[in-house]
């Protein structure tokens, strides 16, 4: 897909956010990075969940090193959902307290 990027600030870090037409997607493995969840297993995650796997994006973007990149979006509508699907008393507990501050953000 071919898309526009824009970098937002959000809990106090950036996300890359790209735009296909006028719909924002989310790239989801910087915010699992700036959680501290592990990337792959939340990947499985959406792709277990029949709405998430529907609406998941692969997007090619250039990365820093000039190399194209897959990156794995979800519409930016659908954040919050997957973000209320991660149960905060599971985690790891050095992660807690950001994962509730992203899921306060959302509400």
């Amino acid at each position: 897909m071919n898309a526009k990027s824009k970098i937002v600030k959000f809990n106090n870090q950036h996300i890359p956010v790209y735009f296909v037409g006028d719909k924002p997607f989310v790239a989801m493995k910087p915010i699992c990075e700036n959680i501290g969840l592990q990337w792959e297993a939340q990947l499985k995650r959406i792709k277990r969940n029949h709405v998430l796997n529907s609406s998941m994006s692969i997007m090619d973007m250039v990365a820093q090193d000039g190399k194209i990149r897959d990156v794995i979006c979800l519409p930016f509508s659908m954040l919050n959902g997957w973000l209320m699907g991660v149960d905060a008393n599971k985690v790891k507990p050095e992660i807690k307290d950001t994962l509730v501050k992203y899921q306060l953000e959302c509400y």
